[in-house]
């Protein structure tokens, strides 16, 4: 029996494998104690009476990522890095 060991793999983003894109307009992020989820919707403007008077809308999830909490962190700082960066060109 094999022992099981921590190896390290770059993972590299290749255009040439494809798969389906989707557009989503709206998240929901819902958390456990070991991950967080986000949940990709399409919330389109037009509203049923029964919407209008309830004040509620079904929209479809489209996607649903689930992201463990040890990653969470990495994940939060590389976005905040690309945002500044994003802001600074909008700057210049």
């Amino acid at each position: 029996m094999t022992k099981n060991k921590a190896v390290e793999i770059q993972i590299v983003p290749d255009a040439g494998l494809r798969t389906r894109a989707v557009y989503s307009n709206n998240i929901i992020v819902d958390v456990s104690p070991v991950d967080m989820s986000l949940k990709f919707c399409i919330a389109t403007p037009d509203l049923s009476e029964d919407e209008v008077e309830e004040g509620v809308k079904m929209v479809p999830i489209i996607a649903e990522i689930i992201i463990p909490f040890t990653i969470v962190d990495g994940l939060i700082k590389d976005l905040k890095n690309l945002s500044n960066l994003n802001q600074n060109n909008i700057k210049k």
